[in-house]
């Protein structure tokens, strides 16, 4: 026999099923992709939902493929999700209710459109986004072009648009856009590749994204092989079903997502994930910052996770769970004489690096360039410019830094242009200094822009070291400066770690200090002459 709705009540009492009437589910999320990893990660979640809230159902959407349809359909959308721990348990899943291929794109505008559907969500990798090597959409791209000159849509973006535009015209309302791919601000690039799109065909329908759909971020954290032969004849052995496509994971999953959401949002945190996370952003702003945290706090999380806008300040709030032993890690920042854990890159080390690194190369008159915010990650960086001078037993003069750049700090007003005028003074001014430390990867943008200006070329005339650099595995065209990597994936995954441990015993009061490292790019050399 095979696995279906008629089926369910012949599974041993050992495999969970679906606790709830599947006759009652309305579909209210749309999934573009629903390959194994979702059917292992989010829809197991909307799985555990569903009994409570029956508006959550999952209209599963393949834009590619008929295969995830072809399989489960005669099974009503129904299949085995195996939990690999200690010992194997078997769960079948219930949450995806409808299965549509691009072959019925009526069917799919209408879903996006309708009233009941209140999040679409996305697993299409990076390249589903069709985003330059800045961030916009690729207008230029044959599928993108195709589609501005009235084609079908055929790209992620084509089909998201399309259904807003059903959405709209039908009033439809509010809604939330979330992408489930692994890529850091996945939410802003959806947003782009959603809007920038939008934009090019309709600029009212642009205004109208703008008011009514929202793109968090978010993270997902969960190792899902590939089904194989053994699979599917355990998942007989366990159930005495056939499933066409069964799915495996391993027993830890994670489903972090920012509080970015338009209207209704599905009660998550009621699904029995091990973290559930809420991200607040403040926008470097103080009173915000605070507000933030006791809107949080009131809200009954169990812990917090801080990256302050300053070294200088810690909002009152922050100051009072300290006082009261509430579980609270900081992010980059360290506050001397506060008890309270922290977890940051070794700044120092990473400044002392850069420097010497230019040192080696044979530059004598360095300069350091940096913002004017007063964070302890930026003065650790500056301080081990210092050191490395002294190490080396070289006259420093504050003359050789400028640290008053503003449109790299949040809630400044200066523009990206005021900052490479000032750069172009200062170069200008200290033609002796061959090499330079930037505090930031955008501020040695602005100064490889300042020395074009100037006509000297980097690294030909001037070598520039940085801090961090975005990944770019297919753009590469990209210009690579040298620069201090940070352990950025580990800093946010040791602070989580610090939190939950605070959580789960004593209070202690951990201080962590994560290594840097120093990448080779094409913006150093030795200096002329």
């Amino acid at each position: 026999m095979n696995l279906s709705n008629a089926t369910l009540a012949d599974l041993p009492a050992s495999v969970a099923r679906p606790d709830y009437d599947r006759t009652t589910l309305t579909p209210g999320i749309v999934h573009i992709g629903p390959g194994a990893f979702h059917r292992a990660h989010q829809a197991a979640y909307v799985d555990s939902i569903l009994a409570q809230d029956p508006r959550w159902a999952i209209s599963a959407v393949a834009l590619n493929s008929t295969g995830v349809a072809d399989a489960l359909e005669p099974q009503d959308g129904l299949y085995t999700l195996a939990l690999l721990d200690r010992e194997t348990s078997y769960r079948v899943i219930g949450s995806i209710t409808e299965l549509l291929t691009a072959q019925r794109r009526d069917a799919i505008l209408s879903r996006i459109a309708a009233p009941t559907t209140r999040l679409v969500t996305t697993t299409v990798t990076e390249k589903g986004y069709h985003l330059d090597a800045g961030g916009a959409l690729d207008l230029d791209h044959p599928a993108i072009v195709r589609e501005l000159t009235g084609a079908e849509p055929s790209t992620l973006s084509g089909w998201l648009v399309a259904g807003l535009a059903a959405r709209r015209a039908a009033g439809g309302g509010a809604i939330t856009f979330m992408s489930c791919d692994n890529l850091a601000d996945n939410g802003h690039r959806f947003r782009r590749s959603v809007r920038d799109l939008a934009a090019a065909r309709d600029p009212d329908l642009a205004a109208w994204i703008d008011d009514h759909v929202r793109f968090p971020s978010t993270m997902v954290d969960s190792i899902t092989p590939a089904t194989d032969d053994a699979l599917r004849q355990s998942v007989r052995a366990a159930t005495g079903l056939d499933d066409a496509w069964p799915i495996q994971r391993e027993g830890f999953a994670q489903w972090v997502i920012e509080d970015d959401f338009a209207g209704v949002r599905p009660p998550l945190a009621a699904a029995g994930a091990d973290t559930h996370v809420i991200f607040k952003r403040s926008g470097g702003d103080l009173a915000e910052e605070d507000a933030c945290i006791r809107s949080l706090v009131d809200a009954g999380v169990e812990g917090l996770v801080l990256l302050p806008s300053s070294s200088e300040y810690i909002p009152p709030a922050a100051l009072e769970l300290v006082a009261r032993r509430f579980p609270l890690v900081i992010l980059d920042r360290l506050f001397d004489g506060i008890p309270v854990s922290a977890v940051c890159s070794d700044n120092l080390g990473g400044g002392r690096a850069a420097t010497e690194h230019l040192l080696e190369l044979g530059h004598r008159t360095i300069g350091f360039v940096g913002s004017s915010s007063h964070v302890s990650s930026s003065d650790d960086r500056r301080n081990g410019y210092i050191h490395a001078h002294a190490t080396n037993h070289l006259p420093l003069e504050n003359r050789a830094e400028l640290q008053t750049i503003e449109s790299t700090v949040p809630g400044s007003t200066d523009t990206v242009e005021d900052d490479i005028d000032k750069l172009i003074g200062f170069v200008r001014e200290h033609p002796d200094i061959t090499g330079y430390v930037a505090a930031e990867y955008n501020i040695a943008l602005m100064l490889r822009e300042a020395c074009s200006r100037l006509g000297l070329s980097i690294p030909g005339d001037v070598s520039v070291v940085c801090f961090d650099h975005p990944d770019a595995f297919f753009d590469t065209g990209l210009f690579r400066f040298t620069h201090i990597r940070q352990a950025q994936t580990e800093l946010g995954a040791r602070g989580i770690a610090l939190l939950q441990q605070q959580i789960r015993s004593a209070l202690t009061v951990d201080k962590v200090v994560l290594p840097t490292e120093l990448v080779l790019g094409a913006s150093t050399a030795p200096p002329r002459g």
